[in-house]
């Protein structure tokens, strides 16, 4: 039997989303929701929504990294919270890294990806 479970969402700055909802299914057509991944926001950053959720299994317990960022947010960071279930409820762990730790400078990114030309 397949059993999916899918980490989606967004946590935005004006409130009112799931906080990274935690759905399953058994047929991939058919969805269930669980429930939020996390029972509060983290908040080692003032501002910013919890997005693109990965969940590892490591050992017996279940890591899921997230971006938390604003739009243009000039250091957006990468965050862990782990839970005994891929169900959750997972518990914030804090910050892996940010931007500007490790030295990235996010406007030069985007500033290169302006430059790229797009064919159609």
């Amino acid at each position: 039997m397949l059993l999916c479970l899918w980490y989606g969402g967004h946590w935005g700055e004006e409130g009112g989303y799931h906080l990274v909802p935690v759905i399953q299914s058994k047929d991939l057509v058919n969805w269930q929701f669980l429930g939020n991944s996390m029972a509060q926001k983290p908040n080692w950053k003032k501002r910013g929504g919890i997005w693109a959720p990965d969940v590892t299994k490591v050992g017996n317990r279940f890591f899921m990294y997230y971006s938390f960022s604003t739009w243009g947010d000039p250091n957006p960071g990468i965050g862990l919270a782990i839970a005994n279930s891929p169900e959750g409820p997972f518990v914030d762990q804090g910050p892996v890294f940010t931007s500007e730790e490790i030295g990235v400078k996010t406007q030069l990114i985007l500033s290169i990806l302006s430059r790229i030309p797009i064919s159609t």
